[in-house]
């Protein structure tokens, strides 16, 4: 039985017949008969696809979590000042490498002082102890209660204590000791100490250069600290000179070693050097004895003009309380040359003692100051208080001190009317010892630019007790990064990262390899010229189909009889896809619906009626024919009714029938209606009154338990709720999930990887078959004579025509 679209060839003479080659052409046919619905990828594998990017983001996003922020620890430092205590609840997040993640901002760092200093209990240390209490209050109130067992608790007494004998620094500690035995807090006994000067200046020079983004990284780009403390003052920075082994304190951070000088000036500090020049007023050219001290008249050029000492001034220190019993009236003269004069000379004291080459503060050596520096505690309050910028030169404030000192007191009183009077009058001091502190003792010159006054640097303050926390947290060898640096997450998690990326792209490209490899290969194996002309058709797999050009001479009656045998064989590939749903079939299972033999040539007949039930119809989009034979659409979803409703003219008209408004049916619907209504009301006017009870009787309770427990149950609830979500996010459960998803990003890739194996040998066989059927193509071919061949492109196509001469071996 002759195939329906197999074609004959036209009759042979023989007379025709010459030695000379005959034409062939060969019709490359351009895949332009493919509809939308033979472009989509099959279902299976786009789900595929798609689930597997979805993995990919979820593992993504799930190691940026667990690598950001796993768990988080606090810690606290008490700041035993001069002046006061400060206590600071710092907060370390640990990524997925427990490297710490410092934030000092808002919801990292939370501060609380209380006056007076722990220094101020020299007389009575006992009472050291009990002015903690209010500190650990407010920081329990700021650390969850599971936390308490775990969190750190330090107190580090700077200056204040140091200048204290030991007997009674100890005396002070041992109180403070006691009570942070108790405090539930995680502490022992040498965590409350008195640091030294030196490493108070190492910490503030961390913290500063934390704050900048500079530690870290090249020491000559670091930025030297220069403190004014209440007692002591601090001077660190990297320097290239040799230094005295006292005076080197070498800091290895990540990479790179840095040579830092630092030394505290103990005695040195603005409160401490006032109440030295108060000593030296007094002491100045007259040693008097009782009886004569009060006929005797002093002048004080740091105060400004007008100011009345009385005979027991609160502004003179404890150490000045007996020579104030007989202090007579001071004469304020308000000279800031003079005053700059006397705080040189106190910086000046102890200078015969010096053992080095040279020696600008005191007995102290300091080498020569190298790169930038940042003045911070009162060099800042006293260029803040003249509302100097912060690279203000240090002239600007050498004219603001001396435009303050030589003012009257009555006209400062009433312009810094909300200050304390003595706090005001230290600021023709201050502003004169700092001058002769930076200019004439380190050698700053009055238009430097190098020396900035700051106390924080962005969110981050400046504070000595932030270097702590940081050195105590972070490792010698480890890296500090900042948080305006390159994200942690990425520097710390990159042998995580990279893996991921690389099997996202294998991922991607398998995907890409598969649907490449999916795709109808069979498109044009049929012939859709319908009997216009005979010609060559190449398919989708290469495969010529010979047949007899249009006008070219005839062939021999061999080459037509081995032609005519081989169109009434069977097809050369006997498994096809269906252009629907892209499974391989026999091509007897398969149909052509449409006379063109267009969209839909091999196809399962369930799949095309399947397509014909979701678009609707039975209609082929390229012929415009009824699929044959036998399908059907289903019927079109019917419409819902309109109902039209007028109400304009009075009365209503449903649909154009007239509705009478006193009809007794819809009255007594009208009825029922509103008893039911009114019921429900009723339920909630007396379900309202209880809720207004209860609420009262709530209101009543909630006033009787204000104060403490309120707060404190308030504060365990909080604790409570935190500890479910911290133990839900970070827990077993995280720990949990976070194995199931490295096991299923494991596993994914095997099975997609097997998938796309299994697809590439069942085409590697499809292929097979097809080069033999080509081999038989061949040889029919073989049984004619040698002929040219002629190339022809199919219209539509994006190839230029040419021609070439070709042997068929």
């Amino acid at each position: 039985m002759r195939r329906s679209n197999a074609r004959t060839s036209p009759a042979i003479n023989p007379q025709q017949q010459q030695p000379t080659m005959d034409t062939v052409k060969f019709h490359l046919r351009p895949n332009t008969t493919l509809t939308s619905r033979s472009k989509i990828i099959s279902s299976r594998t786009f789900i595929v696809i798609v689930l597997t990017l979805a993995v990919i983001c979820y593992l993504f996003v799930t190691i940026v979590r667990q690598s950001s922020v796993v768990r988080e620890k606090f810690r606290v430092i008490i700041d035993g000042g001069s002046t006061g205590t400060r206590i600071h609840v710092l907060r370390v997040a640990l990524d997925g490498n427990e490297s710490p993640v410092f934030d000092f901002g808002r919801n990292g760092l939370a501060s609380m002082r209380v006056n007076p200093g722990l220094s101020s209990f020299e007389g009575e240390p006992n009472g050291a102890g009990e002015s903690l209490l209010e500190l650990l209050v407010f920081a329990k109130g700021r650390i969850p209660r599971e936390d308490w067992g775990e969190t750190e608790i330090r107190v580090m007494a700077t200056a204040g204590l140091r200048i204290l004998d030991l007997g009674v620094q100890e005396k002070i500690l041992e109180s403070c000791r006691i009570v942070l035995r108790l405090s539930g807090f995680k502490f022992r006994d040498d965590w409350a100490s008195v640091i030294t000067g030196s490493d108070e200046g190492v910490y503030a020079w961390v913290a500063a250069n934390y704050a900048l983004g500079t530690l870290g990284g090249d020491p000559q780009q670091t930025t030297g600290i220069i403190e004014l403390g209440g007692a002591s003052a601090q001077v660190t920075f990297v320097t290239s000179e040799r230094l005295p082994p006292e005076f080197a304190h070498p800091l290895k951070v990540g990479n790179f070693t840095y040579n830092l000088y630092s030394h505290s000036l103990l005695h040195f500090g603005q409160n401490v050097a006032y109440d030295s020049l108060q000593e030296l007023l007094l002491a100045r050219d007259l040693k008097l004895s009782a009886e004569s001290v009060q006929d005797e008249m002093y002048i004080d050029p740091c105060a400004p003009k007008g100011y009345l000492y009385g005979m027991k001034s609160s502004n003179l220190s404890a150490a000045l309380t007996i020579k104030n019993k007989y202090l007579p009236s001071l004469h304020a003269k308000g000279n800031f040359s003079e005053c700059r004069s006397a705080a040189l000379i106190l910086l000046q004291k102890g200078k015969e003692k010096c053992t080095y080459k040279q020696c600008h503060i005191g007995s102290t050596f300091i080498p020569k100051l190298q790169g930038n520096f940042l003045a911070t505690e009162n060099f800042f309050y006293t260029s803040k208080f003249f509302e100097l910028a912060p690279r203000a030169f240090v002239s600007d404030l050498m004219s603001a001190g001396k435009q303050f000192c030589e003012e009257d007191w009555s006209k400062l009183k009433r312009k810094y009317h909300m200050l304390d009077k003595e706090d005001l009058l230290r600021y023709c001091f201050s502003s004169a010892y700092i001058v002769a502190f930076l200019h004439d003792s380190l050698g700053i010159a009055l238009d430097d630019k190098r020396v900035g006054f700051a106390n924080q640097v962005g969110d981050t303050p400046l504070d000595w007790a932030l270097g702590a926390f940081i050195l105590q947290n972070v490792a010698d060898d480890s890296i500090v990064e900042h948080p305006d640096h390159v994200t942690n997450m990425v520097s710390n998690n990159s042998s995580v990262l990279f893996p991921l990326f690389v099997v996202s792209v294998i991922l991607l490209f398998t995907s890409w390899s598969v649907m490449k490899c999916r795709r109808p290969q069979l498109k044009t194996i049929y012939d859709l010229e319908k009997g216009r002309e005979e010609k060559f058709v190449m398919g989708g797999d290469h495969l010529v189909l010979p047949v007899a050009a249009e006008g070219s001479p005839s062939e021999p009656t061999a080459a037509s009889t081995s032609t005519e045998k081989y169109d009434e064989e069977e097809p050369l590939i006997q498994n096809v896809e269906c252009r629907i749903c892209q499974e391989e079939d026999h091509i007897n299972n398969l149909e052509t619906p449409c006379a063109c033999s267009g969209s839909l040539k091999f196809a399962h007949r369930k799949c095309v009626q399947r397509w014909c039930n979701e678009k609707g119809d039975t209609i082929c989009e390229i012929c415009h024919q009824h699929y044959q034979p036998g399908y059907t659409a289903p019927p079109p979803a019917p419409h819902s009714d309109e109902t039209t409703i007028d109400i304009s003219s009075g009365g209503w008209t449903i649909s154009g029938t007239p509705l009478d408004l006193h009809d007794p049916r819809l009255l007594a619907m009208a009825a029922a209606e509103r008893r039911f209504l009114e019921a429900e009301y009723d339920e909630y006017a007396a379900t309202n009154a209880s809720a207004r009870r209860q609420h009262a009787g709530d209101k009543w309770l909630l006033d009787q338990k204000v104060g403490e427990s309120y707060f404190k149950s308030r504060l365990e609830w909080s604790s409570q709720k935190m500890e479910v979500i911290i133990g839900i996010v970070t827990g077993h459960y995280g720990h949990l999930s976070l194995f199931l998803l490295r096991a299923a990003g494991f596993l994914l890739p095997c099975y997609i990887m097997a998938w796309a194996i299994s697809i590439l040998q069942r085409r590697r066989q499809r292929q097979e078959a097809a080069a033999i059927a080509a081999t038989e193509v061949a040889f029919v071919l073989q049984a004619g004579q040698r002929r040219g061949l002629q190339f022809t492109i199919a219209p539509g196509s994006a190839v230029t025509p040419h021609q070439e001469p070709a042997s068929i071996v």
